[in-house]
């Protein structure tokens, strides 16, 4: 009876291993039509991989985003993919002239992007209260990221964001300082951006702002400091949404919560 036993065992280990491997051959044969739709599917119609080709495991594309469902696409230019070469990553992804890299993670999956940076400014809505259909652009770049996917958990990590380039609809005749954006989140919480300008003489910036789990801002509270010889419009858009300190002039807060 133990010499059955054991090849009965034997027999479904062999089973096992064959059927693994048949499924790891259709995966990886796959094509990459499948991670197009996968994607579209998963992004709430703010990403787009457009003429995809190869496979599953190794393709290439396109690839468009948008800042909401209603708004332009930008064109990321393209994008790779395939299997890491090193030890840092199972996969690896090429685009916006940097790479993220995916590894393995106990219950899910870890990816880290490196020195991601938008080739041309995006546009952005600007959700302000007396502001309607304004919005802002500017060029977008990650210098350094990592992002955690546990199942029963969800999406959390941190980016290192900076902005240039940054212009106001409601001021198209100056450009806003250079930003530096912490972002945090997490799946059960939300997020959390701390924000800054680097140095600049007619305008400073910094602050931080709380994000709901879906990604919108809900409350936001930051300090301006603003030249003396400031333009009139940027002086008449702080007085519509900050208060000026009556002590300092020159200097505003804004203190907004969106809920």
């Amino acid at each position: 009876m133990n010499g059955i036993g054991r090849q009965r065992r034997r027999a479904w280990r062999q089973a096992l291993l064959i059927s693994c491997a048949l499924f790891l051959l259709v995966l990886v044969r796959l094509p990459a039509s499948i991670l197009a739709e996968m994607l579209a599917s998963r992004c709430a119609q703010r990403c787009l991989l457009a003429v995809p080709e190869g496979q599953l495991w190794q393709g290439s594309g396109r690839l468009f985003l948008r800042a909401a469902p209603d708004a332009a696409w930008h064109d990321l230019g393209e994008v790779r993919w395939g299997p890491e070469r090193v030890l840092s990553g199972l996969w690896r992804i090429d685009l916006a002239g940097g790479s993220i890299r995916v590894a393995p993670h106990p219950l899910g999956i870890v990816l880290k992007a490196e020195n991601l940076q938008l080739t041309r400014p995006m546009r952005f809505p600007l959700i302000w209260p007396g502001l309607p259909g304004s919005g802002w652009s500017g060029r977008i770049g990650i210098r350094h990221g990592q992002w955690h996917y546990v199942l029963a958990e969800g999406w959390s990590g941190e980016a290192e964001i900076e902005g240039s380039e940054l212009v106001l609809d409601l001021l198209p005749e100056r450009n806003l300082p250079p930003l530096t954006v912490h972002w945090a989140f997490a799946a059960a919480s939300g997020g959390r951006l701390a924000f800054g300008s680097r140095e600049s003489a007619a305008l400073r910036l910094a602050g931080e702002a709380t994000l709901t789990r879906e990604g919108r801002a809900r409350a936001i509270d930051a300090r301006i400091e603003i030249a003396p010889d400031a333009s009139s419009p940027l002086r008449q858009l702080l007085s519509a949404i900050a208060v000026a300190d009556a002590a300092r002039p020159g200097h505003y807060r804004i203190a907004h919560d969106f809920e």
